[in-house]
């Protein structure tokens, strides 16, 4: 059951500190598969640009900063708005991580595959 959900900014302060503290590793992780999956969504733009981008906070990056840039401020900001609610709630920080490692390192596979894929396509023309 949910008690009353206000929180100070000290207290969430404190407790990103704590998500800090407590999962070093696996936030380290967080942030290089985050830095994989833009430069490998960039790859993927330069060819196709940003139309055939799913997620829409980095589609509107793109459109907005560009193909090189988007992808990489998209990447920050998804980071920013998950620390807080990791913050929140504690219980779901490791699960939510790993599976967001997952995610990322499948979305890098997949985009350096069809990056690669279609520029070898077009060299064999």
């Amino acid at each position: 059951m949910l008690k009353n959900f206000e929180i100070t900014w000290t207290e969430l302060r404190d407790r990103i500190y704590d998500v800090f503290s407590e999962n070093k590793i696996l936030l380290i992780c967080w942030g290089f598969c985050a830095c994989l999956d833009a430069y490998s969504t960039t790859c993927f733009m330069e060819f196709t640009g940003a139309s055939e981008e799913v997620h829409p906070l980095t589609t509107f990056t793109a459109i907005a900063f560009g193909v090189y840039i988007g992808p990489w401020v998209a990447g920050v900001l998804k980071l920013f708005i998950a620390l807080p609610v990791l913050a929140c709630w504690k219980k779901a920080v490791k699960p939510t991580l790993i599976t967001s490692c997952m995610l990322q390192l499948f979305a890098f596979y997949h985009n350096m595959m069809y990056s690669y894929g279609l520029q070898i396509y077009h060299l064999n023309l």
